[in-house]
């Protein structure tokens, strides 16, 4: 049952919500995607991955990358997809850069700038590097030390087997407290930002750009990268796979990445792709998530 007016901007982030569990976005997510901006909303990448992999994935995903906004880099960037345009971007400070980079040395991490099509690293060897590369279809370039890197470190991706950065994500983080933002955007992922900046924060100020009512968005995520970003969107959409942080801090719970979470709540709610039928998995009640 359609409950409400279509809304004016979609947010998604990718890992976990707008991808399945094989890396591919499912059939009734993508008209439903297409009927959106048939309608007119705007449609958002949110996610941790630079606008240049963002492009790519939409293209693959059967999107067409330049009727889309991409807030990338975990908000640090935000690009308009039909200009190509850099519409506002936040960067760490390059003398906190060199004592972050300092201190990242003292742990068994790999930490990397990714920017546009280039992943920099100090270790090209080091964990997930060639992996992240691939995945983002981007180059490894060597800069050593890292701090020298020649763009702006919009964001450091802090890379390490699970069981490391669940030990030491709270040392590495602690010294930054006040100066730098971190968080999680997969176990194997720790994300460093400019203080303040994050996908909520990026989300609020391109909706100022663009003269769009925060009340009337609505964003999807999965992880711990995605809390602001639900908690201020008109309506913020957990999936159901996503951490229970993430769910307490939803206004909706929704079924998983794997059984059409998203063109469930698209369908019900606003009658996007309402006639595609859902597929890999049984619909589930759409409701306020459980007291944390």
């Amino acid at each position: 049952m359609i409950t409400t007016t279509t809304p004016a901007l979609l947010a998604f982030d990718m890992d976990g919500t707008l991808f399945d569990s094989t890396g591919t976005v499912l059939p009734g997510t993508i008209v439903a995607i297409r009927e959106a901006l048939d309608r007119g909303v705007t449609v958002a990448l949110a996610s941790g991955r630079d606008a240049w992999a963002l492009r790519h994935l939409a293209v693959k995903a059967g999107l067409d990358p330049t009727r889309l906004v991409y807030l990338g880099l975990n908000g640090t960037t935000i690009v308009d997809g039909a200009t190509d345009r850099l519409l506002w971007s936040a960067a760490i400070d390059s003398d906190l850069l060199g004592t972050l980079m300092a201190h990242l040395r003292t742990f068994e991490v790999t930490p990397s700038v990714p920017s546009g099509a280039t992943l920099y690293v100090e270790d090209p060897r080091g964990f997930n590097v060639d992996i992240e590369a691939r995945a983002n279809a981007q180059t490894v370039a060597v800069v050593d030390p890292l701090e020298a890197v020649p763009v702006p470190a919009n964001k450091v991706l802090v890379s390490g087997r699970p069981e490391i950065l669940a030990a030491q994500h709270r040392a590495i983080a602690e010294p930054f407290t006040g100066s730098l933002d971190f968080a999680f955007s997969a176990p194997t992922h720790y994300e460093c930002l400019p203080t303040g900046v994050n996908k909520g924060a990026a989300l609020a100020h391109f909706c100022e750009l663009a003269g769009i009512d925060l009340a009337h968005t609505v964003a999807f995520g999965d992880n711990e990268n995605d809390i602001e970003m639900l908690s201020i969107a008109g309506i913020g959409v957990a999936m159901g796979n996503a951490l229970d942080s993430v769910k307490a801090a939803a206004d909706l719970v929704t079924a998983d990445n794997d059984s059409d979470g998203i063109a469930i709540v698209l369908a019900e709610r606003y009658g996007l792709g309402a006639d595609f039928p859902t597929g890999r998995g049984p619909s589930c009640e759409i409701g306020h998530p459980p007291a944390p």
